[in-house]
Order: structure tokens, then sequence, then C-alpha cells
């Protein structure tokens, strides 16, 4: 096969250079169809009947990997990228403050994200798989250092596309000083008021007048319940909620399966059931019943984890006449709620 090419114009390579591959790939292809198809074009390409032959499988082929790469490359995307507002707190440091995301995409493929710190620091890069449009569970943690006022994170997804998270609500670390010198401990102990039992998650999840917050009442089966996996599980829950954002929302109730680790229901996950429910403003309580699948692959595009844990996460969504719209608050799961799972 013969063919002679003219000079290409500087404007069009330019414009080839800056096309994508799968745009180019599909373009390489046409060209090369168009070839087997009309054959001599102005006497400029001249194939002979064997060079039409060619054009026209190697056209094809182009064009259908073009189209294959095309698929792969824009059918993965991520559609939210949300973080859970850490808790003030205090004590000696270095203070750990535990940290927790949710990337929503739609397809599979692997995600690459980081959470960025109000201090300019940032975690390290993490990688997690989707096999599914499920929403991901992506956990984290700042060691803290000195005291932070008005402190924040934000959770940044750098790969396959740039998306961050809104910053997260303020909160603050102080840094309490380890005694060195002064009043002997012993003194001390025997001064000091008794303190109030704190639990630490049950504050976490307390309802907040003052602003948008969710709080579990009770759960059926009990937190620590054994589950049999490959059977379904019921969970009735009494949940008590606040909403002062808006005069109607939704209310969204997750399990959330992790692998066995042992983070158990802190670490990286996977939302697999949902429950909904319309909630209004003001402070209210309701009953829901969130139906695990159990760990069958029925929610996980066939994908079983064999063992591992399931807790719970709750989102408010907004309210578009009557169906979830964007999603306007993350309260994180539930570690408080922690059930087992496997054979």
């Amino acid at each position: 096969m013969a063919i002679a090419f003219t000079s290409v114009p500087g404007d069009i390579l330019r414009i080839l250079s800056e096309t994508s591959w799968d745009t180019l790939l599909l373009l390489v292809g046409l060209a090369f169809v168009g070839v087997a198809v009309l054959g001599n074009i102005s006497g400029k390409i001249q194939p002979g009947k064997g060079g039409r032959i060619a054009s026209g499988i190697v056209g094809a082929a182009l064009f259908a990997f073009g189209f294959w790469y095309h698929s792969v490359l824009h059918n993965f995307r991520i559609t939210s990228v949300d973080v859970v507002p850490p808790q003030s707190q205090e004590g000696s440091c270095p203070l750990t403050v535990s940290l927790q995301g949710v990337v929503d995409a739609s397809g599979s493929g692997d995600v690459i994200s980081y959470f960025e710190f109000s201090n300019g620091n940032a975690s390290e890069p993490r990688t997690t798989t989707f096999q599914r449009t499920n929403p991901q569970v992506v956990p984290g943690v700042w060691q803290v250092h000195e005291s932070l006022r008005d402190a924040w994170v934000r959770l940044q997804v750098i790969a396959p596309a740039k998306k961050a998270s809104d910053k997260s609500r303020a909160f603050s670390v102080k840094c309490i000083p380890a005694q060195t010198s002064g009043t002997p401990p012993d003194v001390v102990a025997a001064n000091k008021p008794e303190p109030k039992p704190i639990l630490k998650e049950l504050i976490a999840h307390s309802v907040d007048v003052s602003t948008n917050s969710v709080a579990f009442n009770s759960v059926e089966p009990a937190s620590g319940t054994y589950l049999k996996r490959g059977q379904p599980v019921a969970f009735n829950i009494n949940v008590s909620y606040n909403l002062t954002s808006v005069d109607s929302a939704i209310l969204s109730i997750s399990s959330a399966q992790f692998p066995s680790s042992d983070a158990r229901c802190s670490g990286g996950g996977e939302l697999t059931d949902a429950v909904q429910l319309p909630i209004v403003r003001g402070s209210h309580s309701a009953q829901v019943r969130l139906v695990w699948s159990g760990d069958t692959g029925a929610s996980t595009k066939g994908r079983v984890f064999g063992s591992g844990f399931v807790s719970f996460l709750p989102m408010f969504w907004a309210n578009n006449n009557g169906t979830r719209g964007e999603r306007t608050n993350l309260f994180g799961t539930y570690a408080e709620y922690c059930y087992q799972f496997g054979p």
C-alpha cells in the first residue's frame, strides 16, 4: 500500500496533542475506516485493494479499542465526597483524632484520597476500591501535637478525578501538660472532685438541639450479638433526631459492613443496605427497621466478606418532593453498636 500524506498544519497537530487518548483512538479509527471505504482521496491517499482491506481491519480495531477505553475511562466517576465532623477533645498530647469520610462513586475502580488538616498538614494517601456503586467508608487519623482552636478537616480525592468535601464543622483540641512538679499527685487526687463518667461514643452521637443531629436510643438485637453470615438480620432501631436547617429532609440509616480487622467498626468499609424516612423540623423520635442482607452478596454485586463487622451510619438528605436529593449531613458510624459476623 502506497500512501502519500501532505504536511499537517501546526494547529491540527496542537489539537491532536491536546485530545484525550480515547477520543484520539476513535478519530484515528474512523480515519482508517474512511480510507477503506473511500479508497483514493483527492490523489493524496492511494491505497490498493490490500491497503483498503488492511485499513478497514486496523480502523475497526482502533475504533473498538477506543470505545472500550472511553467506557472504562469515563464510566467510573466520583459523585460525592463528605467528611464526618470530628469531636472536640482534650488530654495529654499528642492526641489522636479519629477521622471518617464517605465517598460515593458510579461504577467500579480505585479511588485515591487523603485527609487535609487545618494546620497545613495532611494524612498519607489511601486507596479505596469500588467494586460497585455502593458508598465506601474512608477512615483516617490526625495526630495532634498542640492545642488547636477552630480546627477543621477535609477529605480530598485526587484520583480518578479531583474532588473534595466541604471543610468539617470547626472543633478544638486542648493539650493538657503532664504534671512534673508542685503538689504531690496523691494530694491533688485527694482534693480533686470526682469526675463524671464519660462515654465518648454516646456523647459523639447524642442529640444536639442547636444543630442537625441524630442519636440511637436502642437497637435490637443488642450490640455485641454475633451474627451468622448468610442470614439476613432485621435491626429494629429507635432513633431520635433534631433538624434545624430546613423544614423537611430525609433521614437514611445504612448498614456499614467492615472486613475483619483490629479496627472492627472503625476501619474502611462499605455501605450496603439502607432504610430512609422523611423527617420534619424540630426534635422527634421514630422507630425504623433496617434489614442487613447478611453478607450474601445481594447488596454487594455478589462479593462476600466471609467475616467481619457491621455497624450503622445515619445521614440527612435534601427532600426533593419526597425523593432524596443531595446529602446534607454525615454523622459517622456508631462504634457503640458494633456486631461481629462470620460462619
